[in-house]
């Protein structure tokens, strides 16, 4: 029987696994280096407000992170993981929040995903309007 296209035989785990799996055990040491560096250059206190668009719960596994999180996406995933996390659904171009209400506003890979130049400036203006510092 064949693999749907979004499934991969690994026999290395003796059967079927999500891409999306497979890539989350690739990329998960460049992952845990990034957040690193997060902390180290942006150093969140106990009380920041976070807002990650686009972001996951998995990201945040990787570093012990203070303050309020919000993880903002298109849809509010199924499986949600526990933790210290409010999910949100919207979308980055048109943010429902008020201007600079969070502390921190970090996205990591949504902006070069997005297929205009038109979206990619909505999205770079609504993170910097209701951010005050900004990872993108």
């Amino acid at each position: 029987m064949r693999p749907r296209s979004d499934q991969v035989y690994c026999t290395w785990l003796e059967g079927k696994m999500n891409i999306h799996s497979l890539l989350n055990v690739i990329l998960r040491p460049f992952r845990k280096r990034r957040m690193a560096k997060f902390m180290t250059m942006i150093s969140p206190k106990p009380e920041s407000k976070i807002l990650d668009v686009g972001g996951t719960a998995y990201n945040w596994g990787f570093v012990s992170h203070p303050g309020k999180l919000v993880l903002l996406n298109l849809k509010i995933p199924e499986n949600r993981e526990a933790g210290n996390y409010k999910y949100v659904q919207g979308d980055g171009r048109n943010i429902d929040f008020p201007d600079k209400v969070f502390d921190i506003v970090f996205s990591n890979s949504v902006i070069e995903h997005l297929s205009t130049i038109e979206d990619q400036i909505d999205f770079a203006a609504e993170v910097s309007r209701v951010g005050k510092s900004l990872w993108i």
